[in-house]
């Protein structure tokens, strides 16, 4: 009789621990909603942190914060309108974030709006100096308005905030490619960011693309090679663009290999 007591006590214990720490795990007010939401961004969960900051929205209606950090999954979703309304009722709530008209800057950008980007951008940059994703999404935009030393100066700023900005590297790469047709210029700013990471497919397609400009087809071929070991389910371009270099090389077999 003593050993089932015993067992049931035991196990009344357990419960009470489980069910303690089941409800310690809840979210328990906006803050809680917010920070849960910020570890499913990590994740890359995005429609799961939304419906968190619609909960941290919903508890808290004047919660700045929570509207940028919607915004911003908002955006990793491409859902632009959306973005842009949380965006906007953040700074109406809280007009000294940075991060938020940096943020709105980016999309303006994606929407093709990039005096609107520039003056966002301008706008978080007065509001924090250091503030890397700003000077990136200016010099972007600065580069799409054709404002080649613009652009130089802003990816220059962001570089020297962050010398390990991969992205800076390819926007600037990007700036020399398209407004100066300063391909060998483009090539050293995707080594360099091929240097910092090395498995991005984006700075192998940059400087395969400038490899081809300067006719170095060997490089061009490595480089698309590459693309595809580090991503073969989507890299149909990379297949056709090496098929079309081995043609160029009278690789025929290699051509033919590539384009099937």
């Amino acid at each position: 009789m003593k050993r089932y007591f015993f067992a049931i006590i035991v196990f009344l214990i357990i419960f009470s621990v489980l069910t303690l720490s089941s409800d310690a795990q809840e979210p328990q007010n906006a803050v809680d909603y917010y920070n849960q939401g910020k570890a499913k961004v990590e994740s890359k969960y995005y429609k799961g942190a939304i419906e968190d900051y619609n909960q941290a929205i919903k508890l808290d209606t004047k919660y700045a914060e929570a509207y940028y950090a919607r915004g911003d999954a908002k955006s990793d979703l491409e859902d632009y309108a959306g973005a842009m309304a949380d965006y906007n009722q953040g700074i109406k709530l809280n007009p000294k974030d940075a991060n938020a008209y940096a943020g709105r800057g980016s999309i303006k950008k994606s929407l093709k709006d990039y005096k609107g980007a520039i003056e966002d951008c301008t706008q978080a940059i007065k509001l924090d100096p250091n503030n890397v994703n700003a000077y990136l999404m200016r010099g972007t935009a600065k580069t799409k308005s054709n404002d080649y030393d613009g652009a130089m100066a802003d990816l220059a700023q962001a570089l020297k905030i962050d010398p390990n900005n991969v992205n800076a590297y390819l926007a600037r790469a990007d700036a020399k490619f398209n407004l100066k047709k300063d391909y060998a210029g483009a090539i050293e700013d995707s080594t360099k960011a091929i240097k910092i990471d090395p498995n991005n497919a984006g700075a192998y397609m940059f400087r395969a693309m400038s490899r081809m400009n300067v006719n170095d087809t060997d490089g061009a071929i490595a480089d698309f090679t590459k693309i595809i070991e580090i991503d073969p389910k989507t890299a149909v371009m990379a297949y056709f663009m090496r098929g079309m270099f081995k043609m160029v090389s009278e690789d025929t077999d290699g051509a033919i290999a590539d384009f099937t």
